[in-house]
């Protein structure tokens, strides 16, 4: 495993300016309405939006529906079913939907205009939040979610215990084929069940629970004629009949804690194989059996598919509604959701997994104090999204994950690559970074880093093209270090087994929770156990200090009371080609110190000679620091450009750079050797500089046996670079020319 710790630089071609600067998107605020006005004119007990992903990014994304926007409608609300809308302008988009309001007898929907979840491709979701909020001590009746083919339903379903799915609680008939026409058609369901209705879903054996069924199958149902009773199978084994081999492992799964006053993420996800795929859903901040949160999969052929959703008929559709559907009956509660993916709008994916030494980390193998950990992050979007993701061509997306406080974060900032592993780049052809920063929490002294919470921002957005098919992928690695352990947390000699959540990446169209492959049972869930071995946290070399590199005329600099500004190379000088020789170097007069110690700057020394017209740069310092942990350092060039008449231009040829060093105060030699000098090219081309195990420069604090502090500018050890070009350049553009230096330490176990 390897680890790079970047920090990129301005570097300044003399006569020329460079400026550096940060952008961030700024957005107004999508606000959830508060209170929710009932059409009685009352008022909800429901006040609170669902919880932020990061501060100042909502858990929920607007749509619209065909009542607040039909030119751009995904959704058609159906009857009981109130709208929460934004105030944030004018065309007020929904931001969440009470599928039923808190009084007796409701029954509401809400259902995708056209089928969008597409059971064809490798993989598809749907995310949301949900809330049950229960107005007493006894609530009813719940909510479902629903996949179904066939044209849209254009009426809810029956009010009280069937949720608006299931055919009716006491049956009028006892034909099973008429019986279920009173179901919801061609569907697959998962339901949120707060009431018992007896005998009709006592399988469940408690009050609340969350089911899976297929409304319209006549083996989902039992039907006794006395008394006249009907009870849903939630069996895959069914008396006197075929066995339901296209059910979850636990279709009725008894929770305790669904109707609390607390938001509850949903996941619905799906993905293909060479058979057909599995469905696998997810409900956090629930409890079955002592196990939270709740994870069930259903494994579908495409035979399956074309008996649930389409009747048989060939060739079967591809794609299915989605839709949501509530009721209360005597008893009665608030059932609200709020959208984090609609497929179509934006169809994306991600994965996020956690690995040592390459290798994933799971609940068996420990991780102990001083381990190298790495979170590996892929970002997948379609390119036959509606939409491209975010809406704002300049929009970035955010990630948002969860880690455990003692795994340190050894980046401030991750180099961007495409799926080939390719660099993500900049305009200006530089390496492409996200930003880390720990997320803040409330404390009685304020706010403080909450070391469990990361937040990767500046992730670029994702733009639509002409293209309806194939993908486009973003892909970047974390490091972190495990700290030393708590004895008062962890006994010594003990282990402690941990779950986090995967991370969820926003944007303003969509916000996508990542999967982790490596977990079969919970995909959405990373799990490692950390085991006290008593050590202590010893860091691994970092970067502490980097050269500002600012290339100046040496020989102008001084003969000018050391004036940075006279000292900068001219367009001339270029063109007449001043610079287009290698300097040879005899003496420590012929060169000029420009790598220092971390605390000194530009020191000026008498130099006569005509050789340093190159030009050299001037520094702050170069230190790495740290334990025994191996370790390389890099330093990369962007070609160098400027702005002339609003278009970007370029020098001629590449700019190179010469390192030398000094050993004393009169001689000198290339660096690290005469025999391969290193030369930086401004074709961000990584070159190695340093290492643990090489060490070109004889008197430095050596590191290849683990040394504590390396620092090029220590002593009479200092390394500098002369700027020349190969030839020169008659055809050059005035402007001003700047480029970006990539200082980048890499360090493996």
């Amino acid at each position: 495993m390897k680890w790079r710790y970047l920090t990129i630089l301005m570097m300044l071609l003399g006569g020329f300016t460079l400026l550096g600067s940060t952008q961030q998107r700024v957005e107004a605020a999508t606000y959830w309405m508060d209170p929710v006005k009932l059409p009685d004119g009352s008022t909800t007990l429901y006040t609170n939006a669902p919880p932020e992903l990061s501060p100042g990014v909502p858990g929920y994304i607007p749509f619209a529906d065909s009542q607040t926007d039909p030119n751009n409608a995904m959704f058609t609300s159906l009857g009981n079913a109130i709208r929460i809308t934004s105030s944030s302008n004018t065309t007020k988009p929904n931001v969440g939907l009470m599928v039923t309001p808190p009084k007796a007898n409701q029954s509401g929907a809400i259902w995708t205009n056209q089928p969008i979840f597409n059971l064809s491709k490798q993989h598809q979701s749907i995310s949301m939040n949900i809330l049950i909020q229960a107005t007493g001590s006894a609530q009813a009746d719940g909510m479902a979610f629903a996949l179904a083919g066939g044209a849209m339903p254009t009426t809810t379903g029956l009010i009280g215990g069937s949720i608006g799915v299931w055919a009716a609680v006491t049956p009028a008939t006892q034909d099973i084929n008429t019986y279920v026409k009173t179901a919801l058609q061609n569907s697959a369901v998962i339901t949120f069940d707060t009431h018992k209705n007896s005998p009709f879903d006592d399988s469940s054996g408690a009050t609340s629970y969350v089911g899976f069924g297929y409304p319209a199958y006549t083996k989902t149902y039992t039907l006794k004629s006395a008394p006249a009773s009907s009870q849903i199978n939630f069996s895959k084994k069914i008396t006197g009949g075929d066995d339901l081999t296209y059910m979850p492992a636990d279709a009725a799964t008894f929770v305790t804690d669904i109707s609390q006053q607390q938001w509850h993420v949903f996941d619905v996800n799906w993905d293909r194989d060479s058979t057909g795929g599995t469905l696998t859903y997810r409900l956090s901040n629930a409890t079955s059996n002592g196990k939270s949160p709740i994870v069930e999969k259903v494994h579908w052929t495409d035979a399956d598919i074309n008996k649930i959703f389409f009747n048989n008929v060939a060739p079967a559709q591809e794609k299915v509604r989605v839709g949501f559907t509530g009721t209360t009956g005597d008893l009665y509660e608030a059932n609200v959701l709020a959208f984090r993916t609609i497929p179509g709008i934006v169809n994306a994916n991600g994965t996020e997994t956690l690995t040592k030494n390459g290798s994933p980390v799971n609940s068996v193998a420990a991780v102990t104090t001083n381990d190298q950990l790495q979170y590996n992050f892929n970002i997948n979007y379609d390119n036959d999204s509606q939409e491209s993701w975010t809406t704002a061509a300049d929009g970035t997306l955010t990630l948002t994950f969860t880690k455990n406080k003692y795994f340190k974060l050894m980046n401030s900032q991750v180099a961007l690559t495409h799926a080939d592993g390719s660099p993500v780049t900049n305009a200006d052809g530089s390496q492409a970074y996200a930003k880390l920063s720990l997320a803040k929490t409330s404390s009685q002294a304020g706010f403080a880093d909450d070391p469990t919470k990361v937040i990767v921002s500046g992730i670029p957005g994702f733009i639509k093209g002409s293209s309806e098919t194939g993908s486009q992928t973003l892909k970047f690695s974390i490091n972190t270090i495990v700290d030393t352990i708590s004895n008062s947390e962890i006994p010594s000699n003990s282990q402690s087994l941990y779950s986090d959540d995967t991370g969820v990446v926003a944007g303003d169209n969509a916000q996508v929770h990542l999967e982790n492959p490596d977990n079969n049972s919970d995909p959405f869930t990373i799990q490692y156990s950390i085991k006290n071995t008593g050590a202590i946290y010893a860091p691994p070399p970092s970067l502490d200090a980097v050269p500002t590199l600012d290339f100046i005329n040496l020989k102008r600099y001084l003969n000018n009371s050391n004036s940075f500004t006279a000292g900068q190379p001219k367009i001339s000088e270029l063109i007449s080609g001043q610079y287009d020789t290698k300097p040879v170097f005899t003496t420590a007069a012929d060169y000029y110190t420009t790598l220092h110690s971390k605390d000194t700057q530009l020191t000026a020394t008498t130099d006569t000679s005509d050789r340093n017209n190159q030009g050299t740069p001037k520094t702050q310092g170069l230190t790495v620091t740290g334990n025994k942990t191996k370790w390389s350092l890099s330093l990369a060039l962007s070609q160098f450009t400027a702005t002339r008449d609003g278009k970007t231009v370029h020098l001629p040829e590449n700019a190179n750079v010469l390192l030398s060093n000094f050993k004393d105060q009169s001689t000198a030699s290339l660096w690290p050797s005469s025999a391969a000098p290193a030369i930086i090219q401004d074709n961000n081309t990584a070159t190695p500089l340093l290492s643990a195990s090489n060490l070109p420069v004889s008197n430095t604090a050596t590191n290849s046996t683990g040394g504590t502090d390396f620092s090029s500018g220590s002593g009479t050890n200092n390394l500098y670079g002369v700027l020349y070009f190969s030839h020169p350049m008659p055809t050059v553009q005035a402007g001003d020319y700047t480029s970006t230096a990539t200082w980048t330490l890499t360090t493996a176990p």
